[in-house]
């Protein structure tokens, strides 16, 4: 609300899930620019995702954060778009994007608020090149078998550095 009140026109959209208690507000938020737009399924979220100008990646300074990779990041790569992450500086996140060149990092761990505001005003793309081949090495065929892994505690396979699957 205070960008949009310093004149910066921004809209929020979310999907996902709608908590029950914001069913109700949802003219007041769409006033101040947040926008909710329900559950998309899996299949047409990077078709939904490349409706916008930026996709947003938001991240708390956890001490997990340096090294977990959003499951999200595969679909913001296929949508296209620039993505604005808001992480803290020194995360997986933020290396990922810088050397994807997918997008700009706003370090949360300094003053976020201004810098997020210069670049929506200025409305900045970033100035770096995608790096395809970076991007293809977080590709879902290529990190499917590891999520596998880290969900049934295969420790072999995660040692293991990642495959692109082989065409029969």
């Amino acid at each position: 609300r205070k960008l949009r009140d310093e004149g910066v026109a921004v809209d929020l959209h979310l999907h996902g899930r709608i908590p029950p208690e914001l069913g109700g507000e949802t003219d007041l938020l769409q006033r101040s620019g947040l926008v909710l737009e329900g559950g998309v399924p899996h299949r047409q979220a990077a078709d939904a995702l490349s409706r916008y100008d930026y996709v947003l990646v938001l991240l708390s300074d956890l001490p997990n954060s340096k090294v977990v990779m959003s499951i999200k990041l595969p679909q913001y790569f296929l949508a296209g778009k620039p993505i604005l992450a808001l992480v803290p500086g020194s995360s997986a996140i933020a290396d990922i994007v810088r050397g994807t060149g997918t997008g700009h990092v706003i370090a949360t761990d300094g003053d976020w608020q201004t810098e997020l505001a210069e670049f929506l005003r200025r409305r900045q793309k970033p100035l770096v090149e995608r790096n395809e081949a970076e991007i293809e090495e977080f590709s879902w065929d290529r990190l499917s078998n590891r999520w596998v892994a880290a969900i049934t505690g295969d420790a072999e396979a995660l040692t293991t550095p990642a495959q692109a699957p082989v065409e029969a």
